[in-house]
């Protein structure tokens, strides 16, 4: 995963090959998911790098889709039987209800 900046064009490596790289609320750190659906979370410069492994509701998919809450402490992503919510500091997971067979993660202020 590389992080650029828009400004000078400069790339700054910060962890593994992954999808759906998000910001945190306050641009501080990023996440994303790996190919095998593991949650990643970095500081945007690519240090303090966590690997995660939700294995809560069967783990997710590589198309998951990833977003943070607005409070910047945990991270949504949906798992194989349900949405699972994982802690961006201690990679806690909680399952949450599933919703239908389908459906598109995001988060209202």
């Amino acid at each position: 995963m590389v992080v650029r900046s828009i400004g000078s064009g400069q790339e700054l490596s910060v962890g593994p090959a992954g999808e759906f790289p998000v910001f945190s609320p306050t641009g501080d750190r990023v996440a994303w998911l790996t190919n095998k659906g593991d949650v990643i979370v970095a500081k945007a410069d690519g240090s303090s790098l966590k690997h995660f492994l939700p294995s809560i509701n069967g783990g997710t998919g590589t198309n998951s889709g990833l977003t943070w809450l607005p409070t910047g402490d945990r991270l949504i992503t949906r798992g194989w039987n349900g949405v699972v919510m994982v802690n961006a500091t201690s990679g806690e997971n909680t399952p949450m209800p599933k919703l239908g067979q389908y459906y598109q993660l995001f988060i209202r202020p």
